[in-house]
């Protein structure tokens, strides 16, 4: 696939080698690119990232994504957008951010992706032999479809959570996440049992 990636931080750059290691076709959005430096991927403009993308992923802080999104609505248009963004500690509204961004980017296909697991462990998503679970939440069945294929392209079991509705709860789990690492440390994951693979 060509994926936009939107963000040249920790969740962005974990993201790009990832896909770009698992065969992708992968550029990173930087608002300043001549400054912007992510590991064996191209990077370009923020609009460059999301108008090449056949796909596009913002790795964006919750401050501002919903607001770049709106940005660059028209190069989104009809494509898969996933939204990795969190809120901590407190949310900052009563939507969820994924539903601002749906709502600033009102013909993309807005999935909640990629929130409830650390950039460190976004590439390498095994436990002792067991892979960690990727929440996915989005109204589109085919943007989920394509969500779902990147986070098993990362070693990741995809499990669909619901409708964009749900993604209010991946963002409480995401929170609940970064509550956890204060005492157990980054390397931990999420694993729904019982759960068949993108069902």
């Amino acid at each position: 696939m060509k994926v936009g990636i939107v963000g040249t931080g920790s969740v962005g750059g974990s993201l790009a080698s990832g896909l770009a290691a698992a065969g992708h076709d992968v550029v990173v959005g930087s608002r300043d690119p001549e400054a912007a430096e992510v590991a064996d991927v191209d990077v370009v403009t923020q609009r460059a990232a999301a108008e090449r993308g056949d796909v596009v992923i913002l790795a964006l802080p919750a401050s501002v994504v919903a607001g770049v999104a709106g940005d660059l609505r028209d190069a989104l248009d009809g494509k898969p957008v996933l939204d990795a963004a969190n809120e901590y500690p407190t949310p900052g509204g009563d939507a969820s951010v994924a539903a601002r961004v749906a709502d600033a980017a009102p013909t993309a296909n807005v999935v909640k992706a990629f929130n409830t697991i650390g950039a460190n462990r976004m590439t390498d998503p095994a436990f002792d032999g067991e892979r960690a679970t990727m929440f996915l939440a989005g109204d589109d069945e085919d943007a989920v479809s394509v969500a779902a294929e990147l986070a098993a392209d990362l070693g990741f079991e995809p499990v669909v959570a619901g409708d964009l509705a749900a993604a209010t709860h991946l963002e409480h789990l995401a929170r609940f996440w970064i509550h956890l690492s204060g005492t157990y440390g980054r390397d931990i994951a999420f694993r729904l049992l019982g759960a068949t693979a993108g069902r």
